[in-house]
């Protein structure tokens, strides 16, 4: 282990990439429990909201907060009793990068459905939670052409490759060639592409927050905006967000005057009340609602490229 070779496909090597000094690892273990466990604080908020039990809606985090807490520490426990070190092999090449998972676990990872299906099975995971994603992503290979950007880790001889939101691969180097390969990663994403249109993951990203914080203003809340004017910021929010054309910014300027325009009703015909127990506690996610299809519209209107030319 621990071997280089050097021929006309590139740079072989292999290593094991760690799990204690390894802040990617932690961080993805990290987010995973928090959206895993997401699913359970967005059930409890929409009964807190629809039933009118506002009081409760700390609770309700309190409840994800344990909820990701136990998550975590369990697939702590999992990574410290069972994946101390994923043995691993690169290929880098001017094509790109092939990482290969060698680490003796892969067997028994097929008796974890549940762990495989939370951290595998979507291209551009990386190299950090190779322990996991052993029967899922036995070899990951990413093009040159997909990485935007390199960051170096000299310390921990580390090098990560991103495209434009996440880490697509994470190279644990060897002494002996971590420069080598920080250059030719560098030489091969120097030429970076230009920022074009939102990535499909944020379009998708998007939708779900639309449905998810449009959804939240339909129970009537202490600034009460009537569905005719939430139904419209949910519909026209999907041409701001997808849509590569003119409508986008049509669509975004709707969404923005729409939104103006209920809540300015909403107080000149006495719909606001704050009377309640715990009406600052769903004011507050209504406020969340009210901010995120402002800065929808906003940015559909003023950062909004389209494909027609003026």
């Amino acid at each position: 282990m621990n071997g280089k070779q050097v021929d006309k496909e590139g740079i072989t090597f292999e290593t094991r990439i760690p799990v204690f000094n390894n802040p990617l690892l932690w961080r993805q273990l990290l987010i995973v429990s928090l959206l895993s466990s997401g699913f359970v604080l967005v059930l409890l908020l929409g009964l807190n909201l629809f039933e009118d039990n506002w009081e409760q809606i700390p609770k309700s985090f309190l409840v994800w907060v344990v909820l990701a807490g136990g998550m975590f520490s369990a697939f702590t426990v999992i990574l410290m009793l069972l994946f101390r070190g994923v043995v691993t092999r690169y290929t880098i090449s001017e094509k790109g990068v092939v990482q290969a998972t060698l680490t003796p676990y892969r067997k028994f990872a097929k008796k974890l459905p549940f762990l495989a299906l939370l951290f595998g099975g979507k291209q551009g995971m990386t190299a950090a939670g190779a322990g996991m994603l052993a029967q899922s992503r036995e070899v990951i290979f990413a093009p040159w052409k997909d990485i935007s950007l390199v960051e170096l880790y000299p310390s921990r001889m580390e090098i990560r490759l991103k495209n434009q939101w996440r880490t697509v691969i994470q190279i644990i180097c060897l002494p002996e060639n971590y420069r080598e390969i920080a250059e030719l990663a560098q030489k091969s994403v120097s030429i970076k592409p230009e920022k074009g249109p939102d990535s499909a993951f944020l379009q998708v990203v998007f939708t779900f927050l639309t449905l998810l914080l449009g959804i939240a203003l339909f129970p009537r809340l202490p600034i009460h905006v009537p569905g005719a004017f939430v139904i419209p910021m949910m519909v026209f929010a999907f041409p701001a967000i997808w849509s590569t054309t003119k409508f986008r910014k049509i669509s975004a300027a709707i969404i923005l005057i729409t939104l103006l325009a209920g809540v300015f009703l909403a107080f000149y015909f006495g719909e606001v009340d704050f009377s309640g127990e715990g009406a600052l506690y769903a004011a507050s996610i209504e406020f969340l609602s009210f901010a995120f299809f402002s800065a929808l519209a906003l940015r559909g209107i003023f950062l909004g490229k389209t494909a027609e030319k003026e």
